[in-house]
């Protein structure tokens, strides 16, 4: 006799090899998955699967039937059926499913390392029951919860936190999104989707599968949100926040991924777009010691922050980040532009490198926290500052902070510093700045910085009005059509030195404006 494994699919089961088993309900009398008209009588049917070591489940009498005798192996379950009370499955048993659905029907299954068999298709009706126990699975899928992907007329919110709930009680693991989703709704007044510890949110491909949200999702909604969750991590798919939904004016609070407190978050190959808010909003934060990643997205056209992150110690790299900070309505129109980068960081020991950033009301804020590292970026016509670090956000302790080779252009300032604490430093920076009375670099207050190389082109290279540290800028160019260096009143300690400059107009190389002292030029 050939080698006969059994598969299932969504139509039929197969056995490999040459031997074709289809599986049918006892009321079809063509007995043919295919149409070929083949036959099979049942009860021969079912000796040939206990003789493959699968037991046939068709009622919910024998489901219970096995559960009694503690029948371990593979269960091949063809019929709809629902449990009449909470049950606890033999340990290692192996769930095969055929155009069927277990209906929990209010009751509790519980699985003993448990195995599930099945397509793309529904096989749960969780009806408020619940999930406990173990399950050994790879992959979960908002399809066996009832999700129907490639229909843009059906909500897959409940689907979609059944599939969450079942992977927060089996302790994690991946929820496997395949094709496009709609969510339509939210649940209370809260979130569209939550999402729980030790949990993956894995797509195939960032332009290959959607979650789009739907006309009827209140504004204020975030589309996925985690509340004090640690070891998250999202990848590989698009969030649409459906720009035809926009017909409000201000800020509501909506997210496409809204992560309050936990730790170590991982988000990669993400394509958020047309948020009302952020597209990722990591917040409260209170404890040190967390991780964060955020590689390869593509954030475009949300209302707020692209990435807005309090989580100490993050890496934000290979990002593209474009024309955040406006209110997208429907029909084209711009709301009042508000006070928000395209990567917003308010926390410690954060590192953004190697990210395109353009056409945000600003580009990078560092605020509140040190040892930040603004490395390797390009940042194109943000329309305020392109790296604001410490602006009206800024609290204590935003020291040593290093932005480095970075490329800046078309905007009024290219690196704005309001209220800087010690250690800043600026090095080797391509800065070139637009418009009138502009500057390379805008120094209203530090406490000391150090500006080491680079090139600073705009009305002025460098305009300095507030310090109460030494400023150090040694071997930069100063490429400014008006002033190479600009000192205000009341400014000391200012040292230039082995600089180069070709100021356009040939006014001032260097401008020491009223009572400035202790500055020293060579």
């Amino acid at each position: 006799m050939a080698d006969q494994r059994l598969t299932t699919r969504p139509d039929k089961a197969v056995a490999e090899d040459t031997d074709i088993i289809y599986i049918v309900r006892p009321s079809d009398t063509s007995a043919d998955a295919s149409g070929t008209g083949f036959k099979m009588n049942r009860s021969a049917f079912r000796t040939d699967l206990e003789d493959l070591g699968i037991k046939h489940i068709q009622t919910i009498a024998e489901f219970n039937s096995l559960v009694t005798g503690a029948t371990a192996g593979k269960w091949l379950i063809s019929s709809d059926i629902s449990l009449t009370a909470s049950k606890t499955l033999p340990t290692g048993v192996e769930l095969s499913f055929n155009n069927s659905t277990l209906d929990l029907n209010g009751f509790t299954l519980t699985g003993t390392n448990t195995k599930i068999d099945a397509g793309l298709t529904q096989i749960f009706s969780v009806n408020g029951g619940t999930f406990a126990g173990t399950f050994e699975l790879k992959e979960i899928y908002p399809e066996w919860f009832g999700a129907k992907s490639g229909d843009d007329t059906v909500d897959d919110r409940v689907s979609f936190n059944d599939s969450m709930n079942f992977t927060n009680v089996i302790g994690g693991g991946t929820v496997k999104l395949t094709g496009s989703y709609l969510l339509d709704s939210r649940l209370g007044s809260g979130y569209a989707v939550e999402v729980f510890s030790n949990t993956t949110v894995k797509g195939n491909g960032m332009f290959d599968t959607l979650v789009k949200v739907g006309d009827n999702l209140p504004a204020d909604t975030p589309v996925f949100l985690s509340n004090s969750a640690s070891n998250l991590q999202y990848s590989d798919f698009e969030i649409d926040g459906n720009k035809a939904r926009h017909s409000s004016t201000g800020q509501p609070e909506d997210e496409g991924i809204d992560i309050k407190g936990g730790s170590n978050v991982r988000i990669y190959n993400m394509y958020i777009h047309d948020m009302y808010a952020d597209a990722i909003d990591l917040d409260q934060i209170s404890s040190v010691g967390n991780t964060v990643f955020i590689d390869s997205c593509l954030l475009k056209d949300n209302g707020g922050f692209g990435i807005h992150n309090n989580y100490d110690k993050s890496l934000i790299s290979n990002c593209t980040v474009i024309n955040n900070g406006h209110i997208r309505f429907a029909n084209g129109v711009d709301d009042t532009k508000f006070d928000i980068a395209g990567i917003d960081i308010r926390n410690s020991n954060s590192t953004i490198i190697n990210c395109l950033i353009e056409d945000n009301i600003k580009g990078i804020s560092v605020t509140l926290g040190g040892n930040a590292k603004v490395i390797g970026n390009t940042l194109n016509n943000n329309t305020d500052e392109n790296i604001s670090v410490g602006s009206i956000f800024l609290g204590t302790g935003s020291s040593d902070t290093i932005i480095s080779n970075n490329i800046c252009q078309g905007t009024l300032y290219g690196v704005r510093i309001i209220e800087s604490q010690k250690g800043l430093l600026l090095s080797d920076n391509i800065i070139v700045s637009q418009g009138t009375s502009n500057a390379g670099v805008f120094v209203e207050n530090t406490d000391g910085m150090n500006i080491k190389g680079g090139s600073y082109e705009g009305f002025y290279s460098i305009l300095i009005t507030g310090s109460s540290g030494e400023i150090v800028i040694d071997g930069s160019k100063f490429l400014g059509t008006q002033t190479g260096v600009r000192v205000e009143t009341g400014v000391s300690n200012v040292n230039i030195i082995n600089c180069y400059d070709n100021v356009s107009s040939g006014v001032n190389a260097v401008d020491l404006r009223g009572l400035v002292s202790d500055c020293i030029i060579s």
